[in-house]
């Protein structure tokens, strides 16, 4: 599972109103009147609908709760045991969080506490104090996390102020604390099956810091096509470079992003077949273990087993506030 797990979104509960309010911006974006207005309407127009309210909401097209489809909160199922023994591998993107273009807005702690009561409802309000403690006004703790791979520094907000702030939660509370709580899962719940975790750090070509190493950049590399136009030359080609062009650089030439690819796919057809990673060509990748968690950190030459332990306070605090974060 890429990006976290099948527990990344909110849920919602057939009492909640947001679902409504959801669906009626829908409509407002298609100039519908009703649902069957929407299903006659041409799928581009509805695509730039939905990316619309998407602007507006950090998770607008979840499920919602029922006795048959969707029973439990993922969190429910992970700590109960009831999912599926089966082995797997679940990691996230560096920067995961950046998709959401509405965090671009947020400028204030008014704008930060009002950006997520919104996306989680009245029932987040006690947690917004924590959250505020947790996730600093800092940009050099913010998302994107790594700008220095693009020569820019780490104190930059790049858009409003409290975006990098934004970004940073949204990565943790949507992606890396669901993908965790899986592992978790396994492993509290003794299952026989095993599962790895990896981290994606790869900078690719056309990306911008802005977005960082953003969800969804880690798909191509598993299918052997990388974005190989107009990288960077070769880590060997840096000598000569000043500092700031050495840094843009780093991890991000042709040499890089292709072994990246390489690995990755090596990997995944090995669990495939396998139902374990470790392949020629892929450093030793241990399976998770809570007394020693740890991942795979997928960027080029640097690709390495590192400890699963970064921002670990702030994911636990959402694994232990299940229904305040919606989990």
């Amino acid at each position: 599972m890429q990006s976290g797990s099948a527990s990344n979104y909110p849920r919602f509960y057939p009492s909640d109103q947001r679902p409504q309010q959801v669906y009626s911006d829908l409509l407002a974006a298609t100039s519908c009147s009703n649902l069957a207005c929407l299903q006659t309407i041409d799928a581009s127009v509805l695509n730039s609908a939905a990316a619309t309210v998407i602007k507006t909401w950090v998770s607008p097209f979840v499920p919602v709760i029922d006795p048959f489809f969707f029973p439990l909160p993922p969190s429910f199922a992970f700590a109960s045991g009831q999912f599926a023994d089966i082995p797997f591998i679940t990691g996230t993107c560096l920067d995961d969080g950046t998709f959401i273009q509405s965090s671009r807005n947020v400028s204030s702690d008014a704008d930060f506490a009002d950006f997520f009561s919104r996306q989680y409802g009245n029932q987040t309000a006690f947690g917004l104090d924590l959250l505020s403690l947790l996730y600093p006004a800092d940009p050099a703790q913010g998302c994107p996390f790594r700008t220095e791979l693009w020569g820019v520094s780490s104190s930059d907000p790049l858009f409003d102020s409290q975006y990098k702030r934004t970004s940073a939660v949204v990565t943790d509370l949507i992606f890396l604390a669901p993908k965790r709580m899986q592992l978790y899962g396994v492993l509290n719940n003794k299952k026989k099956s095993q599962a790895w975790s990896y981290l994606f750090a790869q900078r690719s070509a056309g990306s911008d810091v802005d977005t960082g190493v953003n969800h969804g950049s880690d798909v191509p590399y598993t299918f052997a096509n990388p974005p190989v136009t107009d990288v960077p030359p070769s880590n060997d080609a840096m000598e000569g470079f000043n500092a700031a062009q050495a840094a843009t650089n780093q991890f991000a030439g042709t040499e890089d992003v292709v072994s990246t690819s390489q690995m990755m796919v090596s990997a995944w057809l090995s669990f495939a077949y396998n139902r374990n990673p470790n392949a020629n060509g892929v450093p030793n990748w241990p399976a998770y273990d809570l007394t020693n968690a740890s991942s795979m950190q997928f960027q080029g030459s640097n690709t390495t087993v590192i400890p699963d332990t970064f921002r670990k306070l702030q994911t636990d605090t959402f694994l232990a506030n299940p229904f305040t974060w919606w989990i």
